[in-house]
């Protein structure tokens, strides 16, 4: 038996973008910064900030599209994923990604368009496992690899 389970919890360096691949299924998308801060040999302080590339779909996506924003602190559960793609070009891409499950807000941001402070797909009462699968959409349909990097923070 095998685990493949990611905790975040850290800012978002963007709002999500959302597109529909098929016209009942909303994808998701943005970035989240998570900041690690140590001594370092000489004494002095130093910050490493990691980002991630969050992919949600379904329910998660549009609870994303509807409560979160840029800079906000959320806390993720999900799975890692690499994926492989070929471009127009003929050179192979990857990219790692965490697939979101469960997205909880940490803080209070600008006005939501929902009074949920977070999103669960188990206590989700239109969850279906069986639709836990991507769609079959072709990745040309639509943009997952992160081609710019991410802004900068401050938020």
């Amino acid at each position: 038996m095998s685990v493949n389970k990611v905790i975040l919890v850290g800012r978002l360096g963007k709002d999500p973008e959302i597109k529909y691949p098929q016209a009942d299924v909303a994808l998701a998308k943005f970035s989240l910064a998570t900041n690690e801060v140590y001594r370092n040999k000489t004494g002095g302080w130093t910050e490493n900030t990691e980002w991630h590339n969050i992919v949600c779909w379904r329910n998660t996506a549009k609870y994303a599209e509807n409560n979160l924003r840029k800079g906000l602190m959320i806390y993720i559960e999900g799975k890692i994923q690499t994926r492989k793609w070929t471009d127009q070009d003929g050179k192979t891409n990857s990219i790692t990604e965490i697939v979101a499950e469960n997205i909880i807000r940490l803080e209070r941001g600008e006005q939501s368009n929902t009074n949920q402070g977070n999103y669960n797909k188990q206590t989700d009462p239109q969850y279906n496992p069986q639709n836990d699968d991507k769609p079959n959409v072709a990745e040309s349909d639509f943009n997952i690899g992160n081609d710019e990097p991410a802004d900068d923070l401050p938020f």
